[in-house]
This record gives structure tokens, sequence and C-alpha cells, in this order.
């Protein structure tokens, strides 16, 4: 056996690298036998290594400019409401850096606890977990990766929060974030104990999804916070964010020495740490290949699959009321796709609610009106990552989308008639019984974009990339990533165009040229569900 130097090996000689037989291996040790292992197969020069950490600190600068810039501007719109308070009550742009932070964080954490932080791989629960090797010193460095991470990506969340209050205070803010993220992450590990409490390693699945679930509702809770904010219509106290960093600091540093503890990680199980590192795997890869749906799959998973209460489904005769059945249930049994639906309400309510400008507000529309469709196409999402129920109906592919129609339509009609009368009553118009016939005209349309986003083609690797001045991409990236917000709003052009006349000419009757465009994008998207090219045989 080589040892990479000139001098052979004398028989019974030890391996450099290698434990002496009869020796207790640590984790330190076997991490560097692994980092020796891995640096034989490895490649690569120091100056690819720089060109890849400049792409990726550039990259984030100009996320976080283009992020701070976004929050100053939703503040500034705010902030001159007060030439508009006559239509209605406005909010303090302060409170939105709150508001923001609980949304945030209860994601972030929600996502944390899904992926583990504190997992091993495939490679390392086959080579690592069955070794004596000791279980705090081998998860410390993964837990401290973790917990670093989680500073540095709040402390960019927190330069983003400071563009709703001052910009002044950017560093403060980016302490409040680092300390935060710090707290999240600790948390996150300390749930990964929840295993070897009450009654055993069964109950881990379902504490684990309920902590993530709890995580998700704090998003609802942000946006039902900022419409009740802004009703109120109280101004915002001064914030103090020297205290809160400091406070938030100490905190994150205590919880990150707890959670990094040998107690702690040696208590976390081998079952929740292979679990954990495949969820973080299966993210990873997906990142890697841009697939979005596999990617929002993994984080909203609800992990293993758990005894439910059975439902009677007396009525459901038929093919197609098969899949009206199976899919409601589906959105009707996800927390998220719940808190989904209900964030397409209220998001645009909420920011009509605090007094923002129409080009605003509509933004707003549009990415309500996505997350509606998002919601409708969950059933298709499924279908077309594991066809079982379509393929056991004998519905073809066609058909299988023409399916799942009813029911996506349904949710874009009521949350129409929910958005739109409120968020121009708020502004002093209203479109009075013709808010009826245009809900009918666009749901089909909308809920043609949810299934159209749910069945687009994935990108192929297969092909040459595509050679730019901002870097290689394979092709069909612009449509595979862009293609879900696009069709919404091509969807959602006569809609707003309709709130547009309202607005603009109070007290007139909706145009029927309006109402005949909606039908016709609508019977487009429709079309182009109900399309299905048939597939090329390679001779």
């Amino acid at each position: 056996m080589s040892t990479g130097t000139d001098m052979p090996l004398e028989e019974g000689q030890p391996i450099p690298g290698q434990p002496v037989a009869g020796t207790r291996i640590t984790g330190k040790a076997l991490r560097a036998l692994t980092k020796a292992a891995r640096r034989t197969h490895g490649g690569g020069s120091w100056t690819s290594l720089f060109g890849d950490v400049y792409i990726g600190l550039l990259s984030l600068a100009i996320v976080l400019s283009m992020g701070v810039q976004t929050a100053r501007v939703l503040g500034a719109d705010l902030d001159n409401a007060g030439e508009r308070a006559e239509l209605g009550p406005v909010l303090d742009p302060a409170w939105l850096t709150p508001v923001a932070a609980l949304a945030a964080a209860g994601l972030v954490f929600a996502v944390l606890v899904r992926l583990g932080p504190v997992g091993v791989g495939a490679a390392g629960a086959l080579w690592w977990l069955p070794t004596p090797a000791d279980r705090p010193t081998l998860l410390r460095p993964a837990a401290l990766a973790w917990l670093a991470g989680g500073a540095a990506a709040g402390a960019a969340g927190g330069m983003v929060l400071a563009g709703f209050a001052h910009v002044a205070w950017l560093g403060w803010f980016a302490l409040v974030g680092a300390g935060g993220g710090m707290v999240l992450v600790a948390l996150a590990i300390l749930t990964q104990r929840v295993a070897d409490v009450g009654r055993g390693l069964a109950m881990a699945p379902i504490r684990a999804r309920r902590i993530a679930r709890l995580g998700e509702a704090c998003f609802a809770l942000a946006v039902a916070t900022w419409i009740v904010l802004a009703i109120l219509a109280r101004p915002a106290p001064e914030p103090s964010p020297v205290v809160l960093a400091v406070v938030l600091v100490v905190a994150g540093l205590l919880l990150a020495a707890v959670a990094a503890a040998g107690r702690v990680l040696g208590a976390i199980p081998g079952a929740v740490l292979r679990a954990r590192g495949a969820r973080t795997g299966d993210a990873t890869s997906s990142l890697v290949a841009l697939d979005l749906r596999g990617l929002g799959r993994v984080l909203t998973d609800s992990g293993p699959s758990v005894r439910r209460r059975s439902s009677s489904l007396r009525g459901v005769a038929g093919p197609w009321a098969a899949v009206f059945a199976a899919d409601l249930r589906l959105v009707l049994r996800s927390p998220w796709q719940l808190i989904a639906l209900t964030c397409a309400v209220g998001l645009p309510i909420a920011l009509a609610v605090s007094g923002g400008s129409l080009l605003m507000v509509a933004l707003f529309v549009v990415l309500g009106g996505s997350l509606a469709a998002n919601v409708g196409g969950a059933g298709a999402r499924a279908a077309h990552h594991a066809p079982a129920l379509d393929r056991a109906l004998g519905l073809g592919a066609s058909r299988a989308r023409l399916a799942r129609l009813p029911l996506a339509s349904l949710l874009a009609f009521g949350w129409t008639v929910a958005v739109l009368p409120l968020v121009l009553s708020l502004h002093g118009v209203s479109l009075g019984p013709a808010i009826l016939p245009l809900g009918v005209a666009l749901a089909p349309g909308l809920a043609s974009a949810g299934i159209i986003a749910a069945y687009r083609k994935e990108m192929d690797w297969s092909r040459p990339l595509v050679i730019t001045p901002q870097g290689a991409y394979p092709p069909g990236l612009f449509s595979a990533v862009a293609l879900g917000p696009m069709v919404t709003f091509i969807a959602l052009v006569p809609m707003l165009a309709s709130a547009a006349v309202a607005v603009l000419a109070p007290g007139a009757q909706l145009p029927l040229g309006l109402l005949l465009f909606q039908l016709v994008v609508s019977g487009i998207l429709v079309a182009v569900v109900s399309y299905v090219p048939k597939a090329k045989v390679k001779s």
C-alpha cells in the first residue's frame, strides 16, 4: 500500500492516519481518517476555490442589496400613506420589522426542525454510526457548522429587516439577526432529543412534525398580527436594537454551548440522525439540480406516514369524484397548505388595510394569487411525483389533469370573492354584482396556472449547458423556474385590469369586453392544461 512517500512500509508498521489496533478511536480521529480518504479522491485547485468563494460572496451581496431595497420601498410606501389616510387606517411602517421577523423566524425554524440540523448522510450512517467512536466529538463539527451558518444567515436577514426601520442601524440589526439565528438552530438541535423522551423512538417523527407545524403557524400569525396592527392604527414603539442585540447574542451563545455539549449530542438516536441526514441530502440535491418541486416536497413533507382517522367517502362515484376527494383531503390534512391559503387571502388584505398604494396592493394580489394557485395544484404535484391514484383509476394524462381542475377552481373562486371586494372597498370602490361572474371566469385560469406549474418539464442536465457571462445553466432553466409565477400573472391580468377600471371610474359598470377577455385567457390556459404532447421514441 502506498503512503504518498517514496519510503516503503515495513511489515507491522502502522499506516499513517489510521488508528492502531486495540486503541479506542475518537470522533475526531474518525473524521480525520475520512478527510484523508476524501482527499485522495478529490481534485481542483485553490484558484477554482477562490472563484467559487468570490461568486458566492458577490451573489450574496446582490441578494442582500435587493432585499434591503425592497424593504425600504415597502416601508416608504406605507410611510407616504398619510396622504391616503382618508381611505382607511394607516400602518406605522416600523411595525413591519417585528412582523417580518416573526414570519421569517417561524419559517426558518420549521425548515430547521425538518432538516435536522444534526444528521449524517447515507455514507455516514453506513461507516460512522456502527463504529465505537465517541458520538459527541463525531457530531460536534456538524453542530458547530449549523450554528455558524444560522448566525450568518440571521445576520443577512437582520440587514434586510433594517430596511423597514433605519438603515443606519444596519450593523445592530445584523447582530440581532445573528443572535436570533443561533437561538433557532440551537433550539432545533435540542428538539432532536425528543426521541428519547416519553414512549420511545416511535414518537419522534410525530413530535418533530408538531414542532415544525408550530413554526409554520407563526407565519400565519404574523399576517394576522399585521392586519390587527393596521386596524388599531397605533404608532410603533421606538425600537432599541442595541439592547435586543446584546440579549439575543448572549442567549444564542449560551444555547449554542448547551446544544453542542456532549450530553445533548450523545443523546440523539441513530435513527433520527439517519432520517435527518437523508432529508438534508434530498434538499441539497434538489437545490443543486434546481428542482423546486422536489425541494418543496422535502421542506413541507410531514415525514413518515402516521395512522390517521379514516373518513367516510360516501358519494364518491367515478374517477373524477375520487380525484376530487383525494385532492381535497390532501389539502385539508396538510397544515402548510391551509396556512398558505390563509396567507393568500391575508397578505393582500393586510397591505390594503395598512394604506398601501394601488401598485403595491396589486403586487400583493399577484403574490396571493400565486399562493392560491399553488395550493390548488397540490394534488397535481403529488400525482406528478407518484401517479399511483391516476393509474389505479385508469385516467390518462390529459383526463388526470382536467380532473384536478374542479377543486383548484373552487379554491381560486373562493380566493377571488374573498380578496377582491375587500381590497377594492378599502380604496372606496366596488365591482358590485360583477364580482361573481368575474370570479367564475377567473377561477379556471388561476387553477390551470397551478396545475401547469405542477406538471412543468424538468430541466435536462444531459444536454450541453448554456454559457453566459453570469455562468452556465442547463436548457429550460427559465421555464422551469418562472413558469408558475408567469402563468399566474397572465391569468390575473384581466382581473387586475377590471380592478383598475373600477378604481379609475368609480360607479361605472364592468365592461363586458374585460369579462370576455378573462374568459378567453382562462380558456386558453385550460386548453394548455389538457394538452399533453406525445413522448418521442428514440430510434
